[in-house]
């Protein structure tokens, strides 16, 4: 009723999906996203309402009505931001590159960009320009708070590698990740590392499958 009542707050919408994150299940689950989609077509930065919804199943549809929400808001970094890594999610390459790619002409090149630009590029078998924006990510290595571009190679480090890692510090993350795919270069005649492209792709596969 407080929704009908005031339209354009997303105040109501967001705290229903809180309800529904409350209660649980399938029916509390189609609560909050009856809450939460439309709280963030209205502002695609109310409060936490995209990490609430990201604790959500999500499957095609719910991506498709989270990237329609988030298409009102074509100026908004953010929004576009998340529409493309959801684009990519539902394997749309093409559309999040170019989504992508409109960002970075802005002069946005910080890192979750381009770690983001160089999955989409590597998933659409773009491994020229998608080592190109992984190693720009690479270079920003030491703002990884979230430890973002680990978590990519996590599940393929030998445990001393781990080890290493997790002595290292921000400063040197950099330095570590290009170490790290040096000693995974399967051709030193060829002017790129294929197996970045392969390992990001076999990651694609991975999501989608498991």
């Amino acid at each position: 009723r407080a929704a009908r009542l005031d339209p354009a707050n997303p105040e109501p919408l967001y705290y229903l999906g809180h309800v529904g994150l409350s209660l649980g299940g399938d029916d509390g689950e189609q609560i909050a996203r009856r809450g939460l989609v439309p709280a963030m077509a209205l502002n695609p930065d109310y409060r936490d309402a995209w990490e609430l919804w990201s604790r959500l199943y999500r499957g095609p549809r719910e991506r498709r009505d989270m990237i329609a929400a988030l298409a009102r808001h074509p100026g908004n970094r953010t929004a576009n931001l998340r529409r493309a890594q959801l684009l990519v999610e539902l394997r749309r390459y093409g559309e999040a590159v170019t989504l992508l790619d409109s960002l970075a002409c802005q002069g946005d090149g910080d890192l979750v960009l381009r770690s983001l630009q160089a999955r989409a590029l590597f998933a659409a078998a773009r491994d020229s320009a998608g080592s190109e924006a992984y190693g720009q990510a690479v270079a920003l290595a030491d703002r990884d708070t979230a430890n973002l571009l680990w978590r990519q190679l996590r599940g393929i480090a030998a445990p001393r590698e781990r080890a290493t890692f997790s002595a290292t510090p921000p400063s040197g993350r950099a330095a570590f990740l290009r170490r790290f795919w040096a000693r995974r270069e399967p051709d030193l005649s060829t002017p790129g590392n294929e197996r970045l492209g392969e390992h990001f792709r076999r990651l694609e596969d991975a999501r989608q499958h498991f």
